[in-house]
């Protein structure tokens, strides 16, 4: 089903060029296969999920979620990781004190920048249950290396999780980022192949998106505004080039009073091609949901055609020839997942592929570099049961 786009354009946005113009998008290919489930991870579980997912080339994806074992009342969460070799998938053996006790999916996240580097992330079982002890492991091609992350790593988030984002460029390049730190102080985590240290930021990361060592880009709310009600936060663009932050003009929205505009996502293309993703909360509830586009000079904004759906966790991710996908679930009761494609200046809806009596989540994605293919990390849950699989959703060949 084609869904018209709405665009409006910014006050920072200079004259009338549309959306796909001014990022020079170029229409999907017809032939392109859609999305489908390629694997899944059994038996069903009251608890089995991908959350998270990382490809560096179309023969090189990791996936990282979790399971529970035993799976009886009070059952303990342990990691979950499988790879994909371009041919097999494999699932992978973690170092034990890494893999677990997962206390917090929100802190599971998955990077790599080759077939012999690849990270995964947890959060494994402390003292008590309220708390936990951030660990990483490192794959150099042939075993793990786990490395216990300090403390200062993860923080809690306003809706009381932990939300981590890393970014992986060699094996001592690596930057963990956890949104929404709500402190007084700003920094990500950096592993310089020893130790990890804190590199500062110029605000509270609400979401980022890295394209090389010298190309970082993130939302952040501003350190004037950090402590206040959401609805006086103010917000920045800001680009890492390799030796500082940059700031870049950040859309002001101006929503109604009592309204709360809230960045959610990111997914950078390149320099001239940044796209966001972000609600506008209105006092009565009401949710609408906004593409944000940054050309290298300004931004245009586009309606996206969701009408009181729910808002996926999976946030957004390139199509990698100009377009952007995103997942939503609606409308209510059921609030059937779906996903939403942006390409050519139109919106196209597309169904979560799934088996009769489930239903598919998708928890978060990865764009392989070099292609239209998209990876996502996902959970198939048997509606009746209870249960749930984990599962791998693939679009394109």
């Amino acid at each position: 089903m084609s869904l018209p786009a709405r665009r409006l354009l910014l006050p920072v946005m200079t004259g009338a060029a549309s959306l796909a113009l001014v990022l020079g998008l170029a229409p999907a290919r017809a032939a392109t296969p859609g999305w489908r489930i390629v694997t899944t991870v059994g038996p069903a579980r009251p608890v089995n999920l991908f959350q998270s997912a990382a490809a560096t080339s179309a023969g090189d994806a990791w996936f990282s979620g979790v399971t529970c074992s035993p799976c009886a009342s009070g059952f303990v969460r342990h990691l979950l990781v499988v790879r994909w070799n371009g041919t097999t998938w494999h699932r992978m053996t973690v170092p034990a004190v890494v893999a677990q006790g997962v206390t917090d999916t929100g802190a599971l996240a998955a990077g790599a920048s080759s077939a012999s580097n690849a990270w995964v992330f947890g959060e494994t079982a402390a003292a008590t249950p309220e708390e936990g002890s951030p660990e990483a492991a490192q794959w150099n091609g042939s075993q793990w290396t786990a490395t216990a992350l300090p403390s200062w790593a993860y923080s809690i988030a306003a809706d009381g999780g932990k939300h981590l984002v890393p970014a992986v460029f060699s094996a001592s390049d690596v930057w963990l980022f956890s949104l929404q730190m709500q402190g007084s102080t700003f920094y990500a985590a950096h592993y310089d192949g020893t130790t990890w240290s804190q590199q500062a930021l110029p605000g509270d990361p609400v979401a980022v998106s890295a394209l090389g060592a010298a190309d970082i880009w993130a939302v952040v709310i501003t350190p004037q505004t950090a402590g206040l009600p959401p609805a006086q936060q103010q917000y920045l663009a800001v680009h890492w080039d390799g030796q500082s932050w940059q700031q870049v003009p950040f859309p002001d929205l101006q929503p109604a009073p009592g309204d709360i505009l809230l960045p959610e996502a990111m997914a950078a293309v390149s320099a001239s091609q940044i796209w966001v993703e972000a609600l506008i909360e209105t006092s009565s509830n009401q949710v609408t949901d906004l593409l944000l586009g940054w050309n290298g000079s300004s931004w245009t904004q586009v309606d996206a055609p969701l009408q009181d759906e729910g808002v996926s966790p999976a946030g957004v991710v390139q199509d990698g020839h100009g377009g952007v996908w995103l997942p939503q679930s609606g409308p209510a009761p059921k609030f059937v997942p779906y996903l939403y494609h942006y390409s050519g200046g139109q919106w196209t809806r597309h169904a979560t592929p799934q088996a009769a009596g489930t239903q598919t989540q998708i928890n978060g994605f990865a764009w392989i570099p070099g292609t239209r293919s998209v990876w996502a990390a996902a959970q198939s849950t048997d509606v009746a049961q209870g249960t749930q699989v984990a599962a791998v959703l693939k679009y394109g060949p």
